[in-house]
């Protein structure tokens, strides 16, 4: 290979590495700036001071949420998720559609995690068959990104317990089945008729779950 040419290959993959490494900088400051502000979130408005409705030995988590805090900085919060053991730990949201929220964090700050939200078909205080939540994943783990972690059935059955705060109330759900999914699955029915009743639901996500399961519902739940 001619000197000329070997200079010309040297410069071009010097600056494809110059490129790769400003892109993995920026990528770096995007998950530290999230991961940041929703630190900052939990400091502030999601408190370890045993406010729960019993103690943790009877299952609930010994920690309150100031969900009225929450909403004088954003309406559109309508709840806190927390799963013990894991990262999930957000203000949840709810907006006017599915994309108002890809990009933007629960304070209205643009960030590249954006917020975790619900479906904005689903009802606001989670009396719906199916409520959908969405989240990012996170190649670092943050917002869903560690939900891939329940297609282990030990990891499911040892992180099954789900709480949503809510105003006045707390809701304590239990993961049973966990599987991944295209955009267009039946899991993110969210009303259900003749064509999709809810056993029919049930039936297609235990058949999508294989063998982890843990412990299936046989009914509707009851607020």
């Amino acid at each position: 290979m001619k000197k000329s040419v070997r200079i010309v290959l040297i410069a071009a993959l010097a600056v494809v590495f110059a490129v790769s490494a400003v892109q993995l900088i920026r990528i770096g400051l995007a998950y530290k700036k999230a991961g940041d502000l929703y630190a900052k979130s939990r400091a502030e408005y999601r408190m370890q001071e045993g406010a729960a409705p019993s103690s943790e030995a009877d299952g609930w988590p010994a920690i309150s949420v100031d969900l009225a805090a929450l909403q004088k900085t954003n309406p559109d919060v309508i709840s806190w998720v927390y799963i013990p053991g894991t990262d999930v730990d957000y203000p949840l949201l709810r907006g006017a559609d599915n994309e108002q929220y890809l990009h933007q964090s629960y304070n209205l700050q643009k960030t590249a995690s954006g917020s975790i939200f619900m479906d904005y078909r689903c009802a606001a205080d989670f009396t719906d068959d199916n409520t959908i939540i969405y989240g990012h994943n996170m190649k670092n783990g943050s917002m869903f990104g560690g939900l891939k972690k329940y297609a282990d059935a030990d990891y499911l059955k040892e992180h099954a317990d789900v709480y949503v705060f809510l105003r006045g109330r707390i809701l304590r759900y239990r993961a049973f089945a966990g599987y991944k999914t295209g955009d267009t699955s039946q899991s993110y029915a969210y009303a259900f008729t003749d064509g999709l009743d809810f056993a029919s639901f049930l039936q297609y996500i235990t058949q999508s779950a294989g063998e982890n399961i843990v412990g299936a519902p046989t009914e509707r739940p009851h607020f």
